[in-house]
């Protein structure tokens, strides 16, 4: 029997596929997304997954903003965790109090997870990557490499369809995005919600760009590009490499982050004679300080439904550089607003093609300059987290009125083991879901 521990449920609850001290674009829009709801006064809780799955980290704090839950999935059944994980955060679920407003996730598990263990409660999927598309780019020439790889990724397109049909509604943030799923499940359409999307303010000072270059060893005159994310065959990170053989010696590169090509990326610049030009530095706890030394941002990925280091690039008031999209060989969804705005060049994605946009902004401060601004703007008026406060707590409430006038100290399945206060009864708001 498991103990009973007091814990306080929130207004809403986020669920992310990983720790929750980790770092990537869906934790990253999730805590992004917390906080201005915190500054909105409502309550939140981050829900990541145990990185030693089943290790227990201690009863969670009453008050804590995030908290790792553990994977309860038998080893032995390891081959297919994939189709076991929704059941298993359920269970996890199943031992907290419900949220009084909704539950909103990055990841197709929690959604599933979430459903399961409190039918009641509004679920949204928040910005997804369609995984069915993104993984096969994960593998060499899309294939999958084993017998059980493909029982995996079946596990996971199924799981995934599954949670694009429970949900109560999805958000996507780009035209691209939105024709993606449409495609995907032309019966998903009515319950797509065009939402924008928050960037957090970049704020970057020529004394942090000056001190930055110089414990890299780069001057004030070498033009730097910057490149952030896990390092993997999807981020194809190796094309920005190839690229910088076409350019003069003064082009650097700076690859931000972590994976399992990280290696391969340094020993293709060594074969190539860049080592002096290409900067691996890894995970940084924070990208701001890259931004501020970079004169552009550029994105390599064959699939980036969003882009949030294009984002953040463009937030700093650096230009980027977008691969053209170009399904299904290569997915780019901020491709179109970037080439509609100005904030940057859009190229075919080849490394000759890359190479010639980058002497391209190279030779000319001056366009970089305008396509900063142009981009510091565009972020500024429509990436912000205002139109998805206004549907998430406007479309709850009246759902959030009736569950809230129940109480919330339960034992039961589906209704929170961990022992809370009662929540206060709300007034119920006239905006229903809009679908």
């Amino acid at each position: 029997m498991r103990s009973v521990t007091r814990i306080q449920p929130r207004s809403f609850y986020f669920g992310v596929y990983c720790d929750v001290s980790s770092w990537g674009g869906g934790l990253t829009s999730a805590r992004s997304l917390a906080e201005a709801l915190q500054q909105a006064g409502h309550s939140t809780l981050v829900l990541g997954v145990n990185s030693e799955s089943g290790k227990p980290e201690g009863p969670p704090k009453p008050q804590a903003e995030a908290l790792n839950v553990p994977l309860r999935v038998p080893r032995r059944l390891w081959r297919f965790k994939q189709w076991l994980v929704p059941g298993a955060l359920a269970s996890v679920l199943a031992d907290l109090p419900p949220p009084k407003m909704a539950f909103v996730a990055v990841s197709p598990f929690w959604i599933i997870a979430a459903k399961r263990a409190w039918p009641k409660v509004p679920v949204y999927f928040l910005y997804p990557c369609l995984l069915a598309n993104c993984l096969p780019f994960g593998w060499s020439q899309r294939r999958a490499p084993n017998l059980w790889a493909r029982v995996h990724f079946r596990a996971i397109c199924r799981v995934e369809r599954r949670a694009f049909q429970l949900a109560d509604a999805t958000f996507v943030p780009t035209d691209a995005a939105f024709e993606e799923l449409r495609a995907y499940s032309p019966r998903l359409a009515g319950r797509l919600k065009r939402v924008s999307y928050g960037v957090r303010r970049v704020q970057v000072a020529q004394e942090e760009r000056a001190r930055t270059r110089q414990a890299n060893g780069l001057t004030s005159d070498e033009f730097l590009v910057v490149a952030s994310g896990t390092c993997d065959r999807n981020k194809g990170f190796e094309l920005a490499i190839r690229a910088l053989v076409g350019t003069p010696r003064h082009v650097h590169l700076a690859i931000i982050g972590d994976g399992p090509e990280r290696d391969n990326l340094a020993r293709l610049a060594r074969d190539l004679g860049l080592a002096n030009r290409v900067h691996l530095p890894g995970v940084q706890r924070s990208v701001t300080s890259w931004y501020a030394a970079a004169d552009c941002v550029v994105s390599t990925s064959f699939y980036e439904s969003l882009g949030y280091t294009l984002l953040e690039g463009m937030a700093a008031g650096r230009p980027v550089l977008v691969p053209e999209h170009d399904p299904p060989r290569v997915y780019s969804g901020l491709a179109k607003p970037v080439r509609q705005v100005g904030a940057g060049r859009c190229y075919v994605r080849d490394a000759g093609r890359l190479g010639e946009e980058l002497n391209a902004l190279a030779r000319d401060p001056e366009a970089c300059a305008v396509m900063g601004e142009r981009g510091r703007d565009y972020v500024a008026e429509h990436c912000t987290w205002d139109e998805c406060l206004a549907f998430l707590t406007g479309s709850t409430a009246a759902r959030a009125a009736e569950a809230s006038s129940r109480p919330n100290s339960h034992l039961g399945r589906g209704h929170g083991r961990y022992i809370s206060e009662a929540a206060p009864k709300r007034v119920a708001s006239a905006n229903s879901l809009r679908r």
